[in-house]
């Protein structure tokens, strides 16, 4: 069994949440190279199975330390939203017993999982701080080709997911993977016409063997 609970090079303050069994996600991207991701955060994220709610508070109260944490972060290598209850209800209780900031790190297609129900409403009832919502380009057909979405057409969704994060609460980022093709400019253009701010824009490593 993988870790529920993770940090990065021994840093307390901040808390990973892995709830994502089998590495399940709604995209099988082209980069994606999960054994180099867990090699990078020195930890194994394969979860054979769904932890329950109790299972995930039972490995938070067990390590994590009150006075040190400063953030929880939702982030492993799969979609968290794919479970958007377990997330609220895990929010709620961070909110609850540790009154800290709250994180995902998401691929932004919850429109797409749970098309009847106001996600970003949701979330922010349950006290969710931030979401980091990973783009990567700037079209429908870069998308496909790099992120190759189980689910066909998701861009608009997409895109309409990270207006509304972007116009509620919930302070919002969109990431960019820095290819060597990745055209900034035209990055901040496209992000700027969704009305994005350009400091709601952050690139990130793009990790190779």
């Amino acid at each position: 069994m993988g870790e529920i609970v993770y940090f990065l090079r021994g840093d307390k303050s901040k808390a990973y949440l892995n709830i994502t069994p089998n590495y399940e996600c709604t995209n099988d991207c082209v980069f994606c190279d999960k054994h180099l991701l867990e090699e990078r955060v020195h930890a194994n994220l394969y979860l054979e199975k769904e932890p329950s709610l109790e299972e995930v508070i039972a490995e938070i109260k067990a390590k994590v330390n009150k006075i040190l944490i400063n953030e929880f972060v939702f982030c492993g290598i799969g979609e968290p939203l794919i479970y958007l209850d377990k997330v609220l209800d895990i929010t709620k209780y961070i909110k609850s017993e540790y009154k800290k900031p709250v994180r995902i790190n998401t691929n932004g297609q919850a429109y797409v999982l749970y098309p009847k129900r106001n996600v970003v409403k949701l979330l922010e009832q349950a006290g969710v701080d931030s979401v980091s919502i990973s783009l990567n380009t700037t079209n429908d057909k870069a998308y496909k080709m790099l992120h190759r979405p189980k689910h066909g057409q998701v861009f608009p969704e997409l895109i309409s997911f990270i207006k509304d994060c972007s116009s509620s609460n919930i302070n919002t980022t969109a990431t960019f993977l820095e290819f060597p093709k990745l055209n900034k400019k035209e990055v901040f253009e496209f992000t700027r016409s969704l009305g994005l701010r350009d400091e709601q824009v952050r690139f990130r490593q793009f990790l190779r063997r």
